[in-house]
């Protein structure tokens, strides 16, 4: 399991650095949106656009109201989910473009 923790764990109480990854999901589908018009396909790159902005929102609400937390149950769950949605966007935006 620590294969996939603790990469992830550059994100654990930095939320400003889980939105970079927000933002810079969000600017890809911006570009290729721009280039190729919008696809059900390249709208899938919001998904991880989401789900990182989303955990962003999390981090931060937990540094903020609760920084003493020091076991994280919650990232049992919200890493899969992270992983899976950023492997489902980056899957289904590179199937468009072989297509």
């Amino acid at each position: 399991m620590d294969i996939i923790f603790q990469p992830f764990a550059v994100f654990v109480q930095h939320p400003e650095r889980s939105a970079l990854v927000a933002a810079l999901f969000l600017a890809l589908w911006l570009l290729v949106r721009s280039r190729r018009g919008t696809t059900r396909r390249i709208q899938a790159l919001l998904i991880p656009a989401v789900a990182w902005g989303l955990y962003a929102v999390w981090e931060w609400a937990l540094t903020h109201w609760s920084p003493e937390a020091d076991i994280r149950v919650d990232l049992l769950v919200i890493i899969p989910l992270l992983l899976l949605a950023t492997m489902i966007g980056i899957v289904m935006a590179l199937r468009e473009r072989a297509h």
